[in-house]
Formats: structure tokens, C-alpha cells, sequence
């Protein structure tokens, strides 16, 4: 069991303790019940400590919440003890090994597989996944930054799956030293360059110039070093280790910034922000040429190595065709002119003989890549249906019974900025769950302005990972100057949402026809490039909200599903002190349908669905015994918090929504409810 003692050390020393779960999942766990996120803001008083580690309760984990309730604290996790070995190691070739020795002898511990490197720092972040297994499905490298929770020593017993101990090898919990920013920096950049992952989508953004042997573009990549494309701009070599060779950016002493040569590649890996070239993509030498020489201006780029002797003669037919990561619209091209490739023309065979990697985001509903318009009328519940889709697919929760294939998105928010962030609070909060891969964008494209859309593409490239939803809110706010009823402006348009979207989905919500309500505004150009078209519309103020397909390229069209906006009560307070509210789509009914509110409701009451149900009963009877007299309630969070059965908190949702289409329970702002 964990002594009290240790813990007061650690409340002492301004660390907010809560302990982990007993049954190796490593979560926190509250023995007095209900949920921990209340001590990401506030530590848990002394009192309620020692009532927690009381012998009684057979404790043997000690957990810390990290950020700013711990004074700043922040960790670096190695999941395998080889990693943390290779960080000393390249610590030690970069020249940042005093800095992890002082960090070390403040505070050193080993994990039951790992190791742990805590600091404090005024500057940190939330949770970040710095190096990830080849596969990229899991961190060997992570941070615990703000509202990231750690077990530390002298955590042992059933805390971890394995049964290991965590071990305090130096130092103290009450000695974690403070560093830097710029200290943290280096350390978070040679954590990022022992990544075993490389994303392959995100090697090639610069030039359709280099596809082709004998352009000035494939030659430079071919006969120039990096040290010719680097060293000229202040880059040095540090070390070499294998094929890798680890650089260091201009006006850096010590540390590491990018790697050349991982995994067999010729590729430039860039893990600092600090630089004109973007962190954590790929640039061949002809890419990082072209930016750090021509300002990514890939045209001149390529000019300017022919003058110098690269390549053979370039044709005008090609040179008119280089722009940011597309071909822009060509002249027709003769036989002369255009070159032969080993991709250019497929056989039959070749073409189907396998499906396409992805085909959905969600299954039935919206496809992997092209195209799409949600449209409807003006307050109709366009956005709130956007931002419903957008957070199950980035939290890789099934919607509405379809599979989500979980992804990062990127939400293009042009107006209606005012309550998009309560509209999204209100979701987070109805739902439990708080997904980390979307991202919100609060300025509009300009599609019809002259590179705006392909500017922007670029730089979503530099996003932690590539976005393969990209929402644009609206369709008329981003359209920039123009008309969108006449054919060249939508063309333009057009162009632009395909230069965002490159090989995934874009998808855009629009206004009905100002005279026909079941079509959308614009040039008819815009449907027919559609590949996938949801309406919105409600006949009865009152009732509820229908979504139905009207277009669907490749797929069968899915039964129309209901909802309904229920007001969701926020955590805030405006200027004068007044509440804050919203709303959220939930489940609804067909109208003149007797109980079944959607596909959920007809599948049979699952075991994890029975023990929720259960689980909320048993809460209730506490409650009410707990209060006699009052009125017995339970919050939401405190309910998912309580599902030790479940460890996915996307599956906890999920529960919640299969429980309410069957009419059993009832949420009302962020209480739960058993139905009688």
C-alpha cells in the first residue's frame, strides 16, 4: 500500500495526487466516487487524501494530474526502456545530455517497461504523441502536459497490467527541477526524431517538375547532397548514426532538428517550428531547394537549376503546369510534347485488382474522398449536424449505428463564429468525450482568390496529421469575390475546394434555392460535381429535423434519420454574470413512428448496455440514500466515469445513445436519468 506520508510529500511539494484505478488500466480513479476532471483545476484538499489512502482502500498507485494544477508539471513517457536508452544515447551525440542528466537527478524513475522525465516548465502543452511504432498506431514517445495525468513511484501491485513497479531511481518528487522553454524545446525535438512512422501521404506536396526523369527537378534530387541544399542556409550535420543523418537548424548550439536518410528514404524530416521548412512532413532536395531558395516559387526553382545544368531542356507545355501539389488546368498537349510514364496508362487488370483502400468516413452516409454539400434552409441545423458528424468521426464513434473511420479534421469556420465554440461545448459535454484530432479554423478560404486555396493547402500540410475531412461553413462565406451562380466564378470554386481536399473529402455546408427548397443555391455546375449530397429540413417548427441523402455517387442512399436540438446548459457565464446555454442534435423519432428512434433502437439490449443500465440504477439508490428528502440526481460525467467495464470512453457514448433510442435513460442538461 502507498503510506500516507509519501502522498503528503507529494501534496507538499504542490502536485495534485489522485490515484490510479487497481485493475491496470491506468486510469485515475476517485475511491469517495464520481469523476476526476474537477482535480485537472483544483488539487484535492489533505483531508480528502488521507480519507482516499486510508488502509482500508488497499491503495498501491500514486498518480499525479500533470499542468498547471501541478505547478507546470509536465512528462516525458517512454514506453520502452530501448527508447529511453536511444534518447540518452542521441542526447549524448546532440549535446543535451547535461540537460537530461539535471532533469534526471532531480527527479529519475523507471516505469514497470519505460521511463519517466518530469519536469516543470512555464511553457508546456497538452498531451502530445511525439514517436510513434512503424505502424503509427502507437506512442513509443509521449508527452503528460496539460490535463494529462502519470503514475509515479511507488505505484505497484495491480496498477499496471504487467504487475511491475514504478521505481524512483534519483531524486525526489519534491526536487523535480524547472527548465526552460527553449530547454523543453530541444528535448521535444530529439524525441520527435526517433518516430519509427512516416507518413507517406505527406512526402510529396512540391512540384509535378519531379515525377519525370531528365526534368532539372528529378535531377537535382539525384545528383545533389543534402549537405548542398542545407549547409548553404546554416543547417549543420551533428551526427550519423546508420543511414540517418541528424541536422541541427541556424542559430541552435545544441540539440537536434531534423534527420535526412530515415528508413532507407532520401527524404528531409524537419521536427522544429523554428524554420521556414515545416515540421514534420517530408521535402525531397528539389522541395527544400525550392522553399529555402525560391520561396516555395517551384517554377523559378526549377529555372534556375536548369541554368545551372540540371535536367535536360525544359518544354513550355510542362513548365505551365507547375503549382502547389496539382497540375494546374494545361493546354491540350500533343504527342511531342507529352512523356511516357509507368503510371500513366493501366491495364484493366491492374486497375481492379484491389478495392480502394478507404472508401467512407462514415459508412453509407459520406465516402472517403471527393465532394460533398450539406444544404437546407437558413437556422435549419446545418452546423450543429456538421459538428455532430465532425466529432464522431474525430473521436472514431459510430454514428447514427454507422461505422466512423476515425481521422483528423479540419473544421473551416467562415461564419457563426459567435456560438460555434458553445455549439461544440455543448457536444463535448452531452457526449463525454473531447476529440483531440479536430481542428477549427476561424478565418474563411476565399476560394475564387487567385492561390488562396492552393496557399492553404500547404499549410494544413503542417498539421500534426493530415486532415481527411476538411468542412468549410460555408460554402458562400468561403467563397470569396464572385458570383456563385455563374458558371466561371463556381468553376473556380470548384478548383479550389479539389486543391484543399487533394485526395480525400471536402465538405461544404450551403443555402437552399431562394424558390426551390429542394435544391441547393448556385451555378448547376456544383451539383453535378458533387459526390455526396445531404439535405436538411424540418416541416414542422416543432418537430424534428430530418437528414436525408438527395446525391450519392458511389454508394445506395441511406434511410432518412431524425433529430431533435436539445438545449445543453454550458459552464459559462457571460459579461454580466447570466448562464451561458446551447444545444445539440440528439436521436429522434420518424414522425408517426410509436417508439423506434433509430437504427439503435431495434438491436437487442446488449451485456455492457444491461450492466450501464444497472450501474445507473445502483447510483441512484446511493444518491437517494445519501439525500433523503432531496432529490436524487447523477451527472452525466460522474455515470462514464463509473463504467469500469468499458475503458473506451467513445464506447461509453455510444452506450448512452443505445440506452436512450431504447427510451431507458434520459439526459436533461448533464444529469442522466433512468426512464420508469
Amino acid at each position: 500500500m502507498i503510506d500516507i506520508s509519501v502522498v503528503s510529500l507529494a501534496h507538499r511539494s504542490g502536485l495534485c495526487v489522485v490515484p490510479p484505478a487497481q485493475d491496470g488500466t491506468k486510469r485515475p480513479f476517485i475511491p469517495s466516487g464520481g469523476g476526476w476532471k474537477h482535480y485537472q483545476q483544483q488539487r484535492p484538499t489533505p483531508a480528502l487524501l488521507k480519507q482516499w489512502y486510508d488502509p482500508s482502500n488497499g491503495l498501491t498507485g500514486l498518480g499525479l494530474v500533470c499542468g498547471k494544477v501541478s505547478g507546470n508539471l509536465e512528462a516525458l513517457d517512454f514506453d520502452t526502456r530501448e527508447a529511453w536508452d536511444e534518447f540518452c544515447q542521441m542526447a549524448e551525440h546532440c549535446g543535451i545530455a547535461p540537460l537530461v542528466d539535471r532533469i534526471w537527478a532531480g527527479y529519475g524513475e523507471m516505469s514497470p517497461r519505460g521511463a519517466h522525465l518530469i519536469y516543470r516548465c512555464s511553457e508546456i502543452a497538452g498531451n502530445m504523441k511525439l514517436a510513434r511504432q512503424a505502424d503509427g498506431k502507437k506512442a513509443i514517445i509521449e508527452t503528460r502536459g496539460e490535463g494529462g495525468y502519470i503514475i509515479v513511484a511507488p505505484s505497484n501491485g495491480s496498477v499496471h497490467p504487467s504487475g511491475g513497479e514504478y521505481r524512483c531511481v534519483s531524486g525526489s518528487i519534491a526536487t523535480i527541477v524547472e527548465i526552460s522553454p527553449i530547454e523543453r524545446k530541444d528535448l521535444i525535438e530529439l524525441a520527435k526524431t526517433m518516430t519509427r512512422f512516416v507518413r507517406a501521404e505527406s512526402t510529396q506536396v512540391e512540384s509535378a517538375s519531379t515525377g519525370a526523369a531528365g526534368r532539372p527537378g528529378e535531377d537535382f534530387n539525384a545528383r545533389a547532397s543534402w549537405s548542398d541544399v542545407l549547409e548553404p542556409h546554416g543547417w549543420r550535420k551533428v551526427f550519423q548514426r546508420g543511414d540517418t543523418t541528424y541536422w541541427r537548424r541556424p542559430q541552435k548550439t545544441e540539440g537536434v532538428s531534423a534527420t535526412t536518410g530515415y528508413a532507407g528514404s532520401d527524404y528531409l524530416y524537419v521536427f522544429t517550428t523554428s524554420t521556414a521548412l515545416e515540421s514534420e512532413r517530408g521535402y525531397t532536395k528539389f522541395g527544400a531547394y525550392a522553399l529555402l531558395n525560391h520561396n516555395a516559387d517551384f517554377r523559378a526553382a526549377t529555372k534556375a537549376l536548369a541554368a545551372q545544368g540540371y535536367g535536360e531542356p525544359i518544354r513550355k507545355a510542362e513548365t505551365d503546369q507547375v503549382v502547389f501539389g496539382k497540375a494546374a488546368a494545361a493546354k491540350p498537349a500533343t504527342p511531342e510534347v507529352v512523356e511516357s510514364a509507368s503510371n500513366e496508362f493501366i491495364s484493366l487488370a491492374d486497375f481492379i485488382a484491389t478495392p480502394p483502400a478507404s472508401t467512407y468516413l462514415i459508412k453509407r452516409v459520406l465516402p472517403a474522398r471527393g465532394l460533398g454539400q450539406v444544404f437546407g434552409s437558413s437556422n435549419v441545423g446545418k452546423s450543429f449536424l456538421l459538428i455532430d458528424m465532425a466529432c464522431h468521426i474525430a473521436a472514431g464513434m459510430d454514428w447514427r449505428g454507422y461505422k466512423t473511420k476515425p481521422c483528423t479534421v479540419l473544421y473551416i469556420a467562415a461564419e457563426g463564429l459567435a456560438g460555434l465554440a458553445g455549439r461544440m461545448k455543448a457536444w463535448t459535454q452531452r457526449h463525454g468525450v473531447l476529440p483531440d484530432r479536430l481542428f477549427i479554423r476561424p478565418f474563411p478560404v476565399g476560394l475564387t482568390s487567385e492561390g488562396a486555396a492552393a496557399a492553404l493547402a500547404v499549410r494544413i500540410a503542417n498539421l500534426p496529421e493530415l486532415p481527411r475531412l476538411i468542412i468549410l461553413d460555408t460554402l458562400a462565406a468561403n467563397f470569396g469575390p464572385g458570383n456563385e451562380n455563374d458558371a466561371k466564378d463556381m468553376g473556380i470554386a470548384l478548383d479550389g475546394l479539389r486543391a484543399l481536399g487533394g485526395q480525400w473529402l471536402v465538405l461544404c455546408a450551403h443555402h437552399s434555392g431562394h424558390a426551390d427548397k429542394t435544391r441547393s443555391r448556385g451555378h448547376s455546375s456544383l451539383y453535378a460535381a458533387l459526390d455526396v449530397e445531404l439535405q436538411v429540413s424540418r416541416e414542422d417548427p416543432l418537430g424534428p429535423i430530418e437528414v436525408k441523402h438527395t446525391k450519392c455517387r458511389d454508394m445506395d442512399r441511406m434511410a432518412p434519420v431524425y433529430f431533435n436540438l436539445e438545449t445543453e446548459s454550458l459552464p459559462w457565464a457571460d459579461e454580466d454574470g447570466e448562464p451561458v446555454n446551447s444545444a445539440v442534435l440528439v436521436p429522434a423519432a420518424q414522425p408517426g413512428a410509436v417508439e423506434e428512434g433509430g437504427r439503435e433502437s431495434m438491436l437487442p439490449l446488449g451485456g455492457k448496455q444491461a450492466q450501464a443500465l444497472q450501474l445507473l440504477k445502483d447510483m441512484y439508490s446511493t444518491h437517494a440514500a445519501n439525500t433523503p428528502g432531496g432529490v436524487a440526481r447523477v451527472l452525466l460525467r460522474d455515470w462514464y466515469e463509473s463504467m469500469s467495464f468499458e475503458l473506451h470512453r467513445g464506447n461509453r457514448s455510444r452506450i448512452k445513445a443505445a440506452l436512450e433510442a431504447r427510451g431507458a435513460v434520459k439526459q436533461v442538461d448533464s444529469y442522466i436519468y433512468v426512464v420508469d
